[in-house]
């Protein structure tokens, strides 16, 4: 063998290891190739293990080291005068600041990455597909999704199976945030196929793990259990710690829905804890989030609602995205929808009515000329309405959520109310009037179950404790 190609089959063997999830022998040998290269000048080589070494390490938890070994391998680029090199390093640091939920140096990152690359269609995908993950993090899921499929088209004419499985997990996940649950279960269908294909053990234990819960939602719980398991048992060989966390809190999920209340409780807690101790907040807040609804079906609303609170309060700092065009299709943030679900343990006839006060009541800022993310405002907090306003301030949600329910009251600008305040904000009358309608349209036990003319009439006398202007409103967007 010549002396020049040691590294690169050091190199090669490391990979190797890697795919198989072997990360410590993977760690060896690309410590092994930077030695090696370093002593051959091979810059190429000396890059490209520092980099992969920095991925190894960031996956064994070892953060600070991680950031250092891949600013090392830029700065190897730099010297040698390589744009590819450089855009590999810049894009692998924004990985790191995208899994730590930094999404604004993430994207900074992906940003000198993609200026730096040369034509290339594999690195270049790579880099749109970072970049999909960042506009999907901040709620844009309509951006992400173009981003991923630029990358899967990308990955397919440079023959890249492996890329091609990361990239249709990608558009899984985010058809996942947009509802869309048939798409989502055909991508990771074509993802798990190509990760088998490629041997890559961490990645097939994503994609059945994504699956199960998109599985769940089309009500295929039986199916659901089984990918789940798989990919809590791949997890538990890697021992990796918050996806083992993430797997326990699907199947969690999926022992609610069977109706295995106890043993769901007890999937959670495990779930909470593993994602504790691997530092993942959100992990740790979903886990908490989904114990909580399953403590509320089992009737212990007064944990239930403390739990909600706590991963709420979380969620909204880490997962605030906010694109006022999703919120108005009913795709609330995570901390939004987390309520959503309590109130479906509670009574899904509460959800339902939540939901259309939310939208009507957005449709009357519409109608009143109010900007995009107002109209969004209004909707979540006509949305959050039934929730104690004291519980919406323990749980800091961001938006101005928080304000509004203050001023708001429990009044809801309704009249007639004890305590209502004299001039309630428009938010509130809004809501409040919205409320009522649907209050009067709802079928019996829970409302009257009046007619459109009947429901209207009943409001009338009450037409001069509301603004003019929002009640007229509310009669041209009704009638719209």
């Amino acid at each position: 063998m010549l002396d020049g190609s040691i590294a690169t089959h050091l190199l090669d063997a490391a990979r190797s290891y890697d795919r198989k999830g072997a990360l410590e022998e993977a760690a060896a040998g690309y410590e092994a190739a930077v030695v090696e290269a370093q002593r051959l000048e091979d810059s190429w080589v000396q890059a490209e293990a520092l980099r992969r070494l920095a991925v190894t390490r960031h996956r064994l938890h070892e953060v600070p080291a991680a950031h250092s070994l891949a600013e090392r391998s830029c700065a190897v680029a730099v010297r040698a005068g390589s744009a590819a090199l450089l855009a590999e390093g810049l894009n692998t640091l924004g990985g790191f600041h995208l899994v730590e939920e930094q999404f604004k140096e993430a994207q900074e990152k992906f940003r000198q990455a993609l200026e730096h690359s040369v034509d290339g269609s594999q690195l270049r995908g790579r880099i749109e597909q970072n970049l999909g993950t960042v506009r999907s993090s901040q709620g844009d899921h309509a951006e992400a999704m173009v981003h991923y499929r630029h990358s899967l088209a990308a990955f397919l004419a440079a023959g890249d199976e492996h890329s091609c499985a990361i990239a249709y997990h990608n558009l899984g996940v985010v058809s996942q945030e947009r509802r869309s649950w048939a798409e989502a279960e055909e991508h990771f269908r074509l993802a798990l196929s190509s990760a088998d294909r490629t041997g890559d053990t961490h990645l097939k234990g994503l994609v059945l793990l994504n699956r199960s819960e998109a599985l769940v939602a089309l009500g295929r719980l039986t199916e659901a259990r089984r990918s789940a398991e798989a990919a809590t048992g791949i997890f538990d060989e890697l021992r990796a710690s918050a996806e083992l966390g993430d797997a326990y809190r699907v199947l969690g999920v999926i022992l609610r829905e069977s109706g295995n209340l106890k043993l769901a409780q007890a999937r959670l807690r495990l779930a909470a804890e593993l994602s504790a101790t691997a530092g993942s907040a959100a992990g740790e807040a979903e886990a908490l989030r989904d114990l909580g609804v399953t403590l509320a079906l089992a009737g212990e609303m007064g944990e239930a609602a403390e739990l909600l609170v706590v991963s709420t309060r979380v969620l909204g700092r880490l997962k605030p995205s906010l694109q006022p065009e999703a919120v108005m299709e009913g795709n609330y943030p995570a901390a939004v929808r987390a309520w959503g679900e309590l109130m479906r343990a509670r009574d899904r006839s509460e959800l339902e009515h939540a939901e259309r006060v939310g939208a009507a009541a957005a449709a009357i800022a519409w109608e009143l000329g109010w900007d995009a993310p107002a109209q969004a405002r209004v909707r979540m907090a006509g949305f959050l309405h039934g929730v104690s306003p004291h519980l919406i301030e323990a749980a800091e949600l961001p938006w101005g959520l928080v304000e509004s329910r203050r001023a708001s009251g429990d009044c809801l600008g309704c009249p007639d109310r004890q305590g209502s305040p004299a001039d309630p904000p428009p938010e509130a009358q809004m809501i409040g009037i919205v409320d009522r309608y649907d209050y009067f349209r709802m079928p019996s036990p829970a409302g009257w179950g009046l007619s459109d003319e009947e429901a209207l009439s009943q409001m009338e006398p009450h037409r001069s404790s509301w603004d003019a202007g929002i009640y007229a409103a509310f009669l041209r967007s009704r009638a719209a």
